[in-house]
């Protein structure tokens, strides 16, 4: 959960624009686990 966070937290810096739970679609995080 923590990396999980962690990603989200980075691609909600680098994408302002765009919410974190488009940046970082479920599936992927699952797949990135």
């Amino acid at each position: 959960i923590a990396q999980y966070m962690a990603t989200v937290a980075r691609n909600g810096l680098r994408l302002k624009a765009v919410p974190t739970a488009k940046a970082v679609p479920q599936p992927a995080a699952k797949a990135h686990q």
